[in-house]
């Protein structure tokens, strides 16, 4: 936009500077149509001296009359260049108007979406924080829980591990002991194999024999 307008000023600029040749030379024209004399003074100074007098009045006059004439081709092409270059100044300066709203605008909603991503961020970063935070405190709690249980699985670890060695000794007297009685029994019915026992009871009577 600023080049245009730069070049629409030098248009602007050359069209003013070919009108202002052309009106010189229209002038120039028309005067030496006229034919211009000088009254009293043809050629001045006109013979007077330094002697305080007064310097002659000098007047003009135009012998005969200035015919109208028509506008000179160039200056009408140079009217017509001026008024097109002025238009498209016009124009260019309205679309450089647009230009800037439009790019103000631009800006505006870039420095609003800017602001809103700004703000969504930081809610973002304060919600994942958040959560991190939350994530870290449950995985502490889930710690301490997993703490404890191991704590108690080693504790009841330890107390099975202290009643199956219990149990395994008392298992061992045990058989130690039924061994031990199991001994006794055996030489006591040894013992009572050997010992005659006490007379039984008397027998029932016989039955007769069959006749001969």
């Amino acid at each position: 936009a600023g080049m245009t307008g730069r070049k629409v000023k030098a248009t602007l600029a050359v069209a003013l500077v070919m009108v202002g040749l052309a009106c010189i030379s229209v002038l120039d024209s028309q005067v030496r149509m006229g034919g211009v004399e000088l009254e009293d003074c043809l050629a001045p100074p006109c013979g007077f001296g330094g002697g305080g007098m007064a310097m002659p009045e000098v007047q003009y006059q135009l012998t005969q009359p200035v015919s109208p004439v028509e506008p000179h081709p160039m200056t009408l092409e140079a009217l017509d260049k001026a008024n097109n270059a002025l238009s498209e100044a016009q124009r260019a300066e309205d679309g450089e108007k647009s230009n800037e709203a439009q790019i103000a605008k631009a800006r505006r909603i870039i420095a609003r979406v800017k602001e809103e991503d700004k703000a969504e961020l930081a809610r973002s970063n304060s919600a994942l924080w958040k959560a991190v935070g939350s994530i870290k405190h449950s995985l502490g709690g889930y710690r301490r829980k997993l703490s404890a249980v191991k704590t108690q699985m080693m504790s009841r670890e330890n107390y099975l591990s202290a009643r199956i060695s219990s149990l395994t000794s008392s298992l061992g007297r045990a058989k130690v002991a039924m061994a031990r009685r199991l001994s006794d029994m055996k030489l006591r019915l040894a013992v009572l194999e050997k010992e005659p026992g006490p007379p039984g009871k008397d027998g029932k009577d016989g039955k007769d024999g069959k006749d001969g």
